[in-house]
């Protein structure tokens, strides 16, 4: 009997060894079958953030790109129509003038040649066209010479608009026996604009004499266009410079600094651009916020748009 149970009790045990066995094998398949499972898990997630690496830098802006949309974003904020509408109201509050002065700026602005065969004037003696005269006069000036004060009497083209509207003006103005002076005095006056009414005392030259005027060129321009213009170098319109320092804006106000004179003065003379185109300009845009360029032109018609905007490149 014990012999019996003996037997029994080892055939249970082998049973339970073989199945233990088998158990241990199944184990060691799952796992096996788990860990093969995460590294083709684990490679497919690299593969698939490999590729989305990829498409991403496909679809990434390039250098250029990101400098070119970065000048569109510029270029569309410094040339906004709102902004610009805004900032010539508030420079008509500045100029203690009415809003609809702001408005003024995109009308259309009349331009002409007013003389263009000289005229030669003595002491005494004017000439007039729809908006300007000119008188010739003479007057003692005081001048530096060799360090020293000097008054001496000089011929002075006097010119006054005439006219019941604000110009911007040029009048290229000498002396009749002497050509171009240059020792002479200076008076201060408005060269780039007048008001109607107001008079610009031009110092043609030492010594007195006649005075010939050679051109006269005017554009009508709104009364915000003559402050603008007023504050524009004399330069950059083909001024010399003691025509330049003798320049007074009205109300003491500064002149702009970002005004290329040298390249605008070099430019009217290179037939490249026109008197015209550049007081047109300036008479529509503050100098303080926007620069004159080289593709500009007047237009006698209203100018659409503004502010003016250049061409890309």
């Amino acid at each position: 009997m014990a012999a019996e149970i003996g037997l029994a009790v080892r055939g249970v045990a082998r049973a339970m060894s073989a199945r233990m066995l088998a158990a241990r094998i199944g184990l060691g398949v799952a796992i096996a079958g788990v860990l093969g499972s995460g590294a083709y898990l684990s490679g497919k997630l690299e593969r698939d953030s490999r590729g989305r690496v990829e498409d991403f830098k496909a679809d990434a802006p390039t250098a250029a790109e990101i400098r070119a949309e970065a000048a569109n974003s510029a270029r569309r904020k410094a040339f906004d129509e709102e902004a610009f509408i805004k900032g010539t109201k508030e420079d008509a509050r500045t100029f203690g003038m009415p809003l609809a002065q702001a408005d003024a700026i995109a009308k259309p602005q009349a331009y002409s040649v007013e003389l263009q065969e000289p005229v030669v004037l003595g002491t005494g003696r004017s000439w007039r066209s729809e908006h300007l005269e000119v008188r010739a006069v003479s007057d003692k000036v005081s001048y530096q010479k060799l360090g020293a004060t000097v008054s001496a009497r000089h011929s002075i083209a006097q010119i006054e608009n005439i006219s019941d509207t604000p110009v911007a003006y040029v009048a290229r103005v000498r002396s009749h026996d002497r050509g171009k002076c240059d020792v002479r005095g200076a008076r201060q006056h408005n060269a780039m604009a007048l008001m109607p009414g107001e008079v610009a005392e031009v110092v043609v030259c030492a010594g007195g004499g006649k005075i010939r005027i050679d051109r006269a060129e005017v554009l009508e321009i709104s009364e915000l266009g003559y402050r603008y213009l007023s504050r524009v170098p004399p330069r950059a319109a083909g001024h010399d410079g003691l025509t330049a320092t003798s320049h007074a804006p009205p109300g003491g106000v500064g002149m702009c600094e970002t005004v290329d004179q040298g390249g605008l003065a070099q430019a009217i003379k290179d037939g490249t651009t026109r008197w015209v185109d550049i007081v047109d300009y300036y008479s529509r845009h503050s100098c303080d916020r926007f620069r004159f360029f080289f593709d500009y032109r007047y237009a006698p018609e209203a100018p659409g748009r503004l502010p003016a905007v250049p061409p890309k490149g």
